[in-house]
């Protein structure tokens, strides 16, 4: 392409490394420019939401919404001293097992189910909770660590 031909007056031109290239001639002010387009350019004034943060929160529903939920205590499992952190249920469903924070552990029959509403003269059935026989409790280990 001829030189005078060129849209800009740029040369191009070959170097050995790009350490001998020479710095672009207009580089300096071309940042001075730069800076004071920034400096004094006009500040734009930003919205600030004008929101209620109780609008935020979602409403819940009353309590009453909200059945079934427990209302009463329907049973009441003693023997323990800390809190149950525990309860297995054998595969026959005649026992419970419940294991507690003080490093108890009990076995229960559980309560026969509530009688269906059924007429009166059919009595809600017993059955008697055969016995279970546990090992005694082993004593704790430290662990090793």
């Amino acid at each position: 392409m001829d030189p005078a031909d060129r849209p800009l007056g740029f040369v191009p031109q070959a170097y050995d490394a790009m350490r001998k290239v020479p710095q672009y001639d207009g580089l300096i002010r071309e940042r001075f420019e730069r800076c004071l387009d920034l400096y004094l350019c006009p500040r734009e004034a930003k919205t600030r939401l004008d929101i209620d943060p109780d609008s935020l929160l979602p409403q819940l529903p009353s309590p009453a919404e909200l059945r079934p939920f427990p209302e009463r205590l329907s049973s009441r499992f003693v023997g323990h001293a800390g809190r149950v952190l525990s309860v297995s249920v054998s595969p026959s469903g005649e026992h419970l097992l419940s294991a507690s924070a003080d490093g108890a552990h009990a076995a229960t029959c559980p309560p026969p189910p509530p009688p269906l509403p059924a007429p009166a003269r059919l009595p809600a059935p017993a059955r008697p909770c055969p016995p279970l026989l546990l090992p005694p409790p082993a004593p704790a280990r430290p662990c090793p660590g």
